[in-house]
């Protein structure tokens, strides 16, 4: 009868009922020993609620830590301000400007640190609570009562093989847990990463997996016990060097990341988690995050769509014919890619394109300024617009580019820069550099600030 109430114990333990503390206690009193009104005197602390605590914490600093990075982007845009007007104190302003924007990354590159540190010491405590409960199951035999799964020290891992074949439409969809798909020299195959109350077999079972022509993983629980929701499954997925029908990478709470892939079309999103696409070929790439910062890196593509809507959004060396880059509250940033039409849009960032390419180009913000630095047109002129309403606009040429630009700045807001020809009417300013006036390409230019000014370099 002992084992069968002790059974019970921890079916409500792994149903979420009880804590790991409380369940120890209800152990301890069915062999006798006396309960503890206070158990952290006996197990010093409950486990499981401190570990919970920690990874709060761990989070807490992420967001401090992001909070801190932006920071450092205002003072420096801050530092752009101070050579436009402040020119007296200029070095000693740009030198305090530099050094607090420095403090503020080391200090956020301490907090990520920390969180890190946390994370680990959340996990030893999982382990911990696993050695006191394994402790109380030796030498019992529950026989067909329950099947219990109580390692939460690490992820029990499984692995299956797939069948797949060129245009082979390939999806993932997941609820709790990463999704990471890249490429190997063998036969297709997945290692899932089960963090459950229940036995990783069950878990297994649970999930939708069909290869019949195409491949799916359906780890979203729809039809399982209520308790799968609660699943953590992190999957990586690797594929042969082949071409793909349509791929979809989608998770809920975790993040994804897609490397070294070709198919037709490829679509990525999460809602809580970061977004990394890097070295894929294909007709269009779309990522998508709520919470998270998306990356994009060496993709060749005809449509390139990335956005996320808390997060900042990053893009480097990308080909491709059309390229979007879209955020709500964060900064946007592009090097050295090519298309047609490059868009880069937010609200509450700065946007900063470096050594781009195109024929057609928007950068857009409301609330923070924008950097434009040695743009090279793809044909021989390009169309240019750079808008923002609170923040300066900095243009830096190229000496083989021709820059003609139509400027419009508030009251008391300057345009600034080694003009060839310049004339100036209200909030309208006309004018060519004298850098690269004689080129062959060139771009021209509509700028547009309330609250900035022009700089041209």
């Amino acid at each position: 009868m002992d084992n069968y109430a002790k059974a019970k114990i921890l079916k409500m333990l792994e149903d979420g009922k009880i804590s790991s503390d409380d369940a120890l206690r209800l152990i301890d009193a069915i062999d006798g020993e006396e309960p503890v009104r206070n158990s952290k005197q006996k197990y010093d602390v409950d486990y499981e609620f401190e570990a919970d605590e920690i990874e709060i914490e761990a989070e807490k600093l992420e967001e401090e830590a992001e909070k801190l990075e932006a920071e450092a982007e205002i003072l420096e845009e801050k530092l752009e301000d101070g050579y436009k007007n402040h020119f007296d104190d200029l070095e000693e302003k740009a030198q305090r400007i530099r050094d607090k924007a420095e403090e503020k990354r080391s200090e956020s590159d301490e907090f990520r640190e920390k969180a890190e540190n946390f994370r680990q010491k959340a996990e030893e405590l999982s382990a911990e609570i696993s050695d006191k409960i394994n402790e109380k199951l030796e030498g019992l035999n529950f026989g067909d009562f329950f099947n219990f799964g109580f390692d939460m020290r690490e992820s029990v891992k499984r692995e299956r093989e797939f069948n797949v074949a060129s245009n082979h439409q390939i999806t993932i969809k997941n609820r709790n847990g990463n999704i990471k798909v890249s490429k190997t020299d063998k036969e297709a195959y997945a290692i899932f990463m089960i963090k459950s109350k229940r036995d990783a077999d069950d878990v297994m079972k649970d999930i939708v997996i069909s290869n019949d022509g195409n491949l799916m993983i359906d780890m979203q629980f729809r039809n399982g016990d209520e308790i799968y929701t609660r699943t953590r499954v992190d999957l990586e997925l690797f594929l042969p060097e082949l071409k793909y029908g349509d791929m979809i990478f989608k998770t809920t709470n975790g993040l994804v990341e897609a490397a070294d892939l070709e198919a037709n079309d490829v679509n990525v999103s999460s809602t809580n988690g970061r977004i990394s696409v890097s070295d894929i070929k294909a007709d269009q790439i779309i990522a998508y995050t709520t919470n998270g910062k998306v990356l994009s890196d060496r993709n060749k593509c005809k449509v390139l769509n990335i956005t996320s809507t808390n997060g900042s959004v990053k893009a480097n060396g990308n080909e491709c014919t059309e390229m979007t880059l879209g955020t709500t509250n964060g900064s946007i940033s592009n090097t050295e890619s090519t298309a047609k039409r490059i868009f880069m849009r937010t609200t509450n960032g700065s946007v900063k394109s470096f050594r781009n390419s195109s024929d057609v180009h928007e950068a857009i913000t409301s609330n923070a300024g924008i950097t434009f630095s040695e743009f090279l047109p793809l044909g021989e002129k390009a169309s240019i617009q750079l808008k923002t309403s609170n923040g300066s606009i900095k243009v830096e040429n190229r000496d083989d580019v021709r820059i003609d630009f139509i400027a419009s700045v508030g009251k008391n807001q300057k345009v600034k820069g080694d003009f060839k020809d310049y004339h100036a009417k209200g909030k309208e300013h006309v004018g060519s550099l004298k850098k690269g006036y004689d080129s062959q390409k060139k771009m021209v230019i509509d700028l547009k600030t309330s609250m900035g000014n022009v700089d041209f370099v």
